[in-house]
């Protein structure tokens, strides 16, 4: 046989030429088919289409016509193409230079005597036709079209030509091409591809289809039909709409022309329709259920369908959507007023009113009375202004909210109505009286006029121990500052933004959040990590706050003056100059109200808290804070001074007899009376108290009972002290003249390590600084671990501490030390332990001084110096001490690197055993946690953290250790560092210790990260519930359908396919990303064919032609028997590795093995001759020659060893490795597939004599 390609000249080359240069130009003539496979973007050039659409399957026809004595097939494609002819045997290969898509089926039928049967290769490049006779081939190449004659072996003369009309046809389009190059006619626009949104309601489902702009729709509607017309061509995405259609509705589809695109809707039988237009969408709602029929002759109008329609769509007459002509158009409504919208002024609108705006007047500017109120300063009240033009919109405050300013188009009509003041949960505005005689800056108001819109921005320069926090105003600026708990507040009258975000930065500031008030006023809460000093300072129109440890207060200590000539007037005045503004502010953690008086600089304020019964006089650093106790309080500023009082007169006392009362009283504990009782006989000394308190009538025995406590106090036996005092403080109640029964209660207390109860009595109005309290709240704070207020409560009170009898001098001088320790003031602590050299340094409390002289010389980086203390004190008797001698020694020796690791975590376990019940077990804990976590011992950390908080809850030390260990927790969980443990053991450590997982969206991801490890060991039950919790009540949204989508793959792992479907079907999101959507659909088609539904499945993803769903696409025909599309798919995901020089690999030699499986249950010769053409000599050396051998062999399925090699091929898991793919494609989906098996090499049958025939047999052919 022999094959000839011939042509018809150079007019036809030169046609053909022209021809396939213009070739994008026809391809809107060709019809839809090519421009749906286009980008969404159009090409800017003929170049970019054609590079476009270079891989896309050209489509085309073909016909067969037998007369004049020979077979003429003629392919008509969308585009000019070039073709191969090639002979092998009987098989005519027609191969063409891009892959083509024409109907073949009529091949054969129309020339019986010339072909067989014929084939298209699965990549569409190549036709393979079976012939029944020996013939000449001729090709004939003519723009679109291309002609082969089959030619009998008894043809003789000239060759068939090309029609006539079909050259005459070349030569025009040869012209016309000509001139539209030469016209540059732009490119062609691409089809857009838009999706078809799917939201399924209880009572119908709704069909959203987005227009692009300038596109319009016409509907038409018949009893079983819906046919959607748009005005221009869309390729809609129907994929989404494929599963889950509503009973009435049998099918939906699409028509794409070259023109417009009709979308269809087929129904059964009637159903409830409601079709509209919202902006750019055509929104169509099918009821769930079927309408009832009613006769045409007898049909009457009816309320209106069972479907609820949407607020924003008009109801009734305007359901369907007539002939739209214009395509911006707008369903035309009523404007109302959104609820944001409407005017704050008035509260009762009523319902019916209709929403127009009406112009009001615009009230007259109020002046304000004599008082002035807190939210506002007195300078800053609003002045008439001069009457705008009735044009002119209304001026709008930058700070209300958006929903308060009226829109353009109303602005000419309506002044903007009343807006509320803006309301913050952390200060409430409360208005106070106030004089309203304060000065007025009247010059930088004039000179910078108050800009709302200009922002502050803090600066913030220094480290962790101290800082300045500078605030740049432009125009002086009030202020008041004050330190309350650990909070410092501090108040500006400003109507600036203020930016703190430099300040939020600082180590020391754990939170700083600006509130705002009234519009002129903001307030800066600072939350620092421990208490410090400040120093403020006016810098300029702005502040400078300076923050540390140790800092020379720069404020003007103010006094506090009372009036009390007249009693029902009583009243307190402070000397202040110039103050601005008095404000009302709401202390959000206390809960308590504040008033606050603003003023210029320089920074003066109350040095110390003055109480008063009506009122607290706080300490504060510039300005004056008064917290009222009375409702009716009042303040009023004055020109140089701040008057409060209420209307019935201040409760006060005479200062002068106050003070000479507590000056009689003396200190609570007598040095000489201490020693009396410390050296007299107990029983005696004990009934001569007891018998002196007994003998007293009632009400008179309170200063004997006193008597009693302070000698049980000089004993030692604190507990019978509080409870001779618990018994008088209940009987007596404490009173201006004799507060020395509390002041005890509170030592006693102290000793017995309760601070807090401690404090609470110190804290009694009364005691302020009497007797020697302040070395009592020292002590306290000590105790409770508070050191820099220790620290500095301890300095004031060094001169009280002289006063105490010895032993307590002793004891207080100790803590003194330990807070000057802790809080690294080494220089001062050794100043203070010279001190034991006056006052003496008894035995007991040696091992405790050498602790503290450890401490200090390791503070001063003299190691040597601080084990030879460390020593001392563990080798002494003192249990305590020697605990924290050993301790801080082995510290210290591992940070010299002395000790190793696995020698100090058994020091420190024998240390924590032997020793408990205070702060050095907590230490050892914190050591151990630490280096259990360095050594990957998580569960002893964990286990170690569990414990400390179990016998210390509220120790410094255990809040560390907590933190450490939800650090590490998180890390193992979320940094992956639990990867490198066996799956049962990370499992049953998180299920150990989940009180760990932190909250909010990290703990969202430990959840999700933990189901993916319960997944990998075959847990899903216990994942699925994991994810199954969050997607019920934890996520929303596109999160939500990301989430359901990992939990439906775990469903999928789990070969429950229908709850995966359920998944996937409730968390349906018109929102998510084309990623996500594409594996979804890939996973919902994955659990359609699992279920049976294998039509449905491959409707799903009919329009995807990734890698993962060419292989899906190839499981669902295998599964579903259609061999010969099934081994045509598994033949296309070889692409062309039968090219390579590299070997296949095992996947791909199990694809081949596939295909030629399934050619061989279809019976597909020419699909087995390929097959075999193609990869017969790269299975000939692999491990599966045998199988290909007996799959593509003549015989074919009848093959006895055929059996074999099917059931092989059909035992390999196709869902572990879709899964697989699945994760590698979409790592996020969490998707842990099992370890891929290796890929069985097909059993190796013995050759038998029959086979060793065949294969004789074949070679001869061959």
């Amino acid at each position: 046989m022999r094959a000839y390609s011939i042509g018809i000249g150079a007019a036809v080359r030169r046609v053909a030429f022209v021809t396939a240069a213009a070739g994008p130009l026809s391809l809107l003539a060709a019809g839809p088919g090519l421009a749906q496979s286009q980008p969404t973007a159009p090409p800017q050039s003929i170049a970019a289409l054609l590079d476009a659409t270079a891989n896309e399957p050209v489509k085309g026809e073909v016909s067969v016509t037998t007369a004049g004595g020979y077979a003429r097939i003629v392919f008509r494609m969308a585009e000019p193409l070039d073709a191969q002819v090639r002979l092998s045997g009987n098989i005519l290969i027609l191969t063409f230079s891009k892959p083509i898509v024409v109907p073949i089926e009529g091949l054969s039928a129309g020339a019986r005597d010339y072909i067989s049967v014929a084939r298209r290769d699965p990549d569409g490049m190549a036709l393979r036709i079976a012939l029944k006779q020996k013939v000449d081939v001729n090709k004939q190449l003519a723009g679109e079209r291309i002609y082969f004659d089959l030619l009998p072996p008894t043809w003789t003369g000239v060759r068939p030509g090309l029609p006539q009309e079909v050259v005459e046809d070349l030569a025009r389009r040869a012209q016309e091409a000509e001139r539209k190059l030469r016209a540059q006619m732009p490119a062609v626009p691409a089809v857009p591809t838009v999706r078809v949104k799917v939201g399924t309601q209880p009572t119908f489902t709704r069909y959203i289809f987005e227009m692009p702009p300038g596109v319009s729709v016409n509907t038409e509607r018949t009893s079983e039909l819906l046919r959607l017309k748009f005005s221009s061509p869309i390729n809609f995405d129907l994929a989404d709409t494929r599963d889950g259609m509503p009973a009435g509705l049998s099918a939906l589809d699409s028509d794409l022309d070259q023109d417009f695109v009709a979308v269809n809707f087929r129904f059964t039988g009637p159903v409830e329709l409601r079709s509209f237009r919202e902006d750019r969408n055509m929104i169509v709602d099918v009821g769930t259920k079927p309408a009832k029929t009613v006769a045409a002759k007898e049909a009457k109008p009816v309320p209106g369908p069972a479907i609820q329609a949407p607020d924003t769509i008009p109801a009734n007459g305007a359901a369907e959507t007539k002939a739209d002509s214009n395509p911006d158009a707008k369903s035309e409504s009523k404007p109302d007023t959104p609820p944001e919208m409407k005017p704050q002024g008035k509260a009762d609108v009523k319902s019916d009113a209709k929403p127009e705006i009406k112009a009001e007047a615009a009230p007259a500017p109020v002046t304000p009375p004599a008082p002035v109120v807190a939210q506002a300063e007195p300078h800053a009240a609003p002045r008439a202004p001069p009457s705008p033009p009735a044009t002119a919109p209304a001026p709008v405050n930058p700070l209300d909210p958006p929903a308060s300013q009226p829109q353009p188009q109303q602005a000419a009509a309506a002044p903007p109505p009343a807006v509320a003041p803006v309301t913050t949960p952390a200060v409430v505005e409360t208005k106070v009286e106030a004089k309203a005689d304060t000065k007025i800056d009247a010059k930088a108001e004039a000179a910078a006029p108050a800009k709302p819109s200009s922002v502050v921005r803090a600066g913030m320069q220094g480290g962790a121990d101290a800082a300045t926090a500078t605030f740049p105003f432009v125009v002086p600026t009030p202020a008041a500052a004050f330190v309350r708990a650990d909070t410092l507040w501090m108040v500006f009258d400003t109507a600036r933004a203020i930016d703190v975000a430099a300040i939020e930065q600082s180590p020391m500031v754990l939170r700083a959040t600006v509130t705002r008030p009234q519009r002129d006023v903001a307030v800066l809460r600072m939350k620092l990590d421990r208490p410090r000093a400040f120093a403020l300072q006016s810098s300029g129109t702005g502040w400078s706050l300076s923050i540390g440890d140790k800092m020379t207060s720069s404020s003007q200590d103010i006094p506090v003056a009372r009036n009390i000539v007249n009693p029902l007037r009583a009243s307190i005045t402070i000397p202040f100059d110039d103050p601005r503004s008095l404000h009302l502010l709401i202390d959000p953690e206390q809960g308590d109200a504040l008033f606050v008086v603003t003023a210029l600089g320089p920074a003066r304020g109350l040095a110390r808290t003055h109480n008063f019964v009506d009122l607290r006089a706080l300490a504060s650093i510039h300005g004056v804070v008064v917290q009222p106790l009375a409702d009716d309080l009042s303040a009023d500023l004055g020109g140089d001074k701040i008057v409060i009082g209420r209307p019935t007169g201040l409760v006060l006392s005479n200062a002068v007899s106050h003070n000479a009362a507590a000056a009689s009283r003396g200190v609570a504990l007598d040095p000489q009376l201490w020693g009396f009782d410390r050296q007299a006989n107990f029983i005696t000394r004990q009934a001569e108290l007891i018998d002196r308190a007994s003998a007293l009538p009632a009400g008179k025995r309170q200063p004997a009972r006193v008597d009693l406590a302070r000698f049980y106090l000089a004993r030692d036996m604190y507990p019978e002290a509080k409870a001779v005092l618990d018994l008088a403080l209940k009987d007596d109640k404490p009173s201006e003249n004799d507060i020395t029964g509390v002041v005890l209660r509170a030592v006693a207390n102290v000793m017995m390590v309760r601070p807090e109860d401690a404090l609470k009595d110190l804290g009694h109005p009364l005691v302020g600084k009497q007797h020697d309290a302040p070395v009592w709240r020292a002590f306290a704070l000590a105790e409770q671990g508070q050191w820099d207020a220790a620290h500095d409560a301890f300095k004031g009170a060094m001169s009280t501490i002289a006063g105490l009898p010895i032993e307590l001098h002793r004891q207080a001088l100790l803590k003194a030390v330990r807070a000057a320790v802790e809080i690294k003031d080494y220089a001062g602590a050794g100043r203070m332990l010279d001190e034991f050299n006056t006052v003496g340094l008894p035995p007991e409390l040696g091992p405790a001084v050498a602790v503290l002289q450890g401490r200090i010389a390791e503070g001063l980086d003299i190691p040597t110096d601080a084990l030879r203390f460390y020593q001392a004190a563990a080798d002494s008797t003192d249990r305590e001490a020697a605990a924290q001698g050993r301790l801080r020694a082995l510290a210290l020796r591992y940070d010299k690197g002395e000790i190793a690791r696995n020698d100090m975590i058994a020091e420190l376990e024998t240390l924590t055993a032997i020793w408990r019940g205070d702060e050095t077990e907590v230490e050892g804990q914190q050591w151990l946690a630490r280096l259990y976590t360095e050594e990957n011992r998580y569960r002893d950390a964990f286990r170690v953290m569990r414990a400390a908080i179990t016998a210390h809850p509220n120790a410094r030390a255990t809040r560390l250790i907590q933190d450490g260990a939800a650090a590490t927790f998180e890390s193992l969980f979320i940094g992956g560092r639990s990867d490198a443990l066996p799956p049962v053991e990370a499992l049953g450590l998180f299920y150990d210790y989940r009180e760990l997982t932190p909250i909010g969206r990290r703990g969202d991801e430990m959840i999700r990260r933990l189901a993916d490890r319960l997944a990998s060991v075959e847990l899903f039950e216990q994942a699925a519930e994991l994810l199954q919790h969050q997607v019920d009540h934890r996520l929303q949204g596109a999160a939500r359908a990301q989430v359901a989508t990992r939990l439906a793959v775990i469903y999928l792992m789990n070969r429950q396919p229908d709850r995966a479907l359920g998944t996937l079907r409730a968390t349906r999101n018109g929102d998510m990303t084309t990623e996500l959507r594409t594996q979804r659909l890939l996973i919902e088609a994955r659990a359609l064919a699992d279920v049976g539904r294998g039509p449905l499945a491959l409707e799903v993803i009919e329009k995807l032609q990734s890698p993962e769903a060419q292989r899906l696409r190839a499981d669902i025909l295998w599964g579903a028997k259609r061999w010969a599309e099934a081994g045509e798919q598994f033949e296309r995901l070889t692409g062309s590795r039968w090219k390579d020089f590299t070997p296949l690999t095992p996947d791909d030699r199990q694809d081949v093995l596939r295909a030629a499986v399934a050619y061989s249950m279809a019976n597909e010769t020419i699909g087995l001759g390929r097959l075999r053409e193609r990869f017969a000599a790269k299975m000939k050396d692999s491990p599966d020659n045998a199988a290909f051998e007996i799959a593509t062999g003549p015989r074919g399925a009848l093959d006895p060893e055929f059996g074999k090699v099917a059931t092989t091929v059909a035992s390999y898991d196709a869902l572990t490795r879709f899964l697989a793919a699945l994760r590698e494609r979409y790592p996020e989906t969490g998707a842990f597939a099992r370890p891929m098996p290796d890929v069985p090499a097909a059993p190796q049958p013995a050759p038998a004599p029959s086979a060793r025939r065949d294969d004789k047999m074949r070679t001869a052919q061959r």
